[in-house]
């Protein structure tokens, strides 16, 4: 059985939509854990308009993302988990494709393709091709902004998060364990299929102002990255990793200060390991763009 756990926190406007989505999928042997994370807008009653048997719904004190994951993972009942944000929405092959992809290239994770949309998403049609790759070769692709460093839009053996936990408190739980995840197996499933789409919403915690919190959080999650990868044959690509982190959160603010001249150095050291790497063309102009502004 797969377990499908929701993290929901003021998204009225959008958990509906979501669980729908997730009741209405054509794949049968599975369970939603909804977990409402102290939400104070209309979040509870939206999500109580859908009768189902298949849910199980826990209110909660607000704690943040990773509190309402792990609480969710200890409370599932399948061997398999899939995370699923509250403002997201999933096509109804969603998880048998998920289903299909660790069938068929025997891995102990899958992932799909996903599409961003702010009003109503463009479904595609299913391309069928499943293939795997290693698990080095991910995070290589992870790092150089090639594929999605969230943990929704995979399917995992629930046993790897025996002794992994969403770090409680920070901004950036996906990117903290995910290569920690990763390197628990040799081979990760993959499949061309779009079928998660995520929510671009400006009111979203990862799109609020940054805030010296977040900051903190970023330089935390990009030190550790750097320390694990350090001397490895990945580091290059980890080093594009953070220097995306550092121009995505230094963007946001509207002064430039002490700590962001520290990380504006780090990317212009770099600039050429960044420039002459396999990242896309889009990583590219932002770092040329970057080192000039400023």
């Amino acid at each position: 059985m797969i377990s499908v756990i929701v993290a929901c926190y003021n998204i009225e406007k959008y958990v509906y939509e979501c669980i729908n989505s997730l009741i209405n999928q054509d794949y049968q042997d599975f369970e939603i854990i909804i977990i409402n994370d102290g939400s104070t807008d209309n979040t509870e009653n939206e999500i109580k308009k859908i009768d189902s048997e298949r849910i199980r719904y826990y209110k909660i004190e607000n704690s943040g993302p990773s509190y309402a994951r792990n609480y969710g993972i200890e409370r599932a009942y399948g061997d398999y988990l899939v995370f699923v944000d509250g403002d997201d929405i999933v096509d109804r092959r969603y998880l048998r494709i998920l289903w299909e992809t660790i069938g068929e290239t025997n891995t102990r994770i899958g992932v799909v393709k996903y599409k961003k949309f702010c009003k109503k998403p463009t479904l595609s049609k299913e391309k069928r091709k499943k293939k795997k790759i290693s698990s080095k070769k991910f995070i290589k692709q992870m790092f150089l902004q090639k594929r999605n460093i969230a943990c929704w839009g995979k399917i995992y053996e629930k046993s790897m998060f025996d002794s992994i936990k969403f770090p409680n408190g920070s901004f950036y739980e996906d990117m903290s364990i995910m290569d920690r995840l990763l390197f628990q197996t040799d081979f990760i499933g993959i499949t061309n299929d779009i079928s998660y789409f995520y929510r671009v919403n400006d009111t979203g915690i990862m799109h609020s102002p940054t805030s010296t919190k977040k900051y903190n959080d970023m330089e935390n999650v990009s030190n550790e990255l750097l320390g694990r990868f350090s001397k490895t044959k990945l580091e290059k690509s980890c080093i594009v990793r953070v220097a995306v982190n550092y121009m995505t959160i230094i963007h946001r603010n509207t002064m430039v200060d002490e700590r962001d001249k520290k990380n504006i150095k780090f990317i212009k050291k770099n600039f050429f390991k960044i420039m002459f790497s396999n990242t896309t063309l889009k990583v590219k102009l932002a770092t040329l763009y970057f080192c000039l502004k400023y």
